[in-house]
């Protein structure tokens, strides 16, 4: 997935996570990657700060749901919308 914006007060102080669930919207519990600086993630394309790259292990096919959530240096989280991909 791709993402942008970040924190202006925090900057890349700003730490994100992905969530992500197959076939159902992800809880706060469906952890891809824990909270890591924007700067551990790939520089982004078409326009974005940020991308992750995920690609699912062998196994059934269906539709997976995601979001980002974004925590700054005080602790405020905010999630992205919900987004989807269709796999394989």
């Amino acid at each position: 997935g791709y993402w942008k914006n970040k924190d202006t007060k925090d900057g890349n102080a700003t730490q994100y996570k992905i969530i992500i669930k197959m076939n159902d919207s992800p809880g706060m519990s469906d952890i891809l990657v824990n909270y890591k600086p924007g700067t551990q993630y790939e520089p982004g394309t078409s326009g974005y700060d940020y991308k992750y790259s995920f690609t699912p292990s062998a196994g059934p096919t269906g539709t997976y749901h995601y979001k980002v959530v974004a925590k700054d240096a005080r602790g405020s989280e905010n999630a992205s919308i919900e987004g989807t991909f269709l796999y394989p």
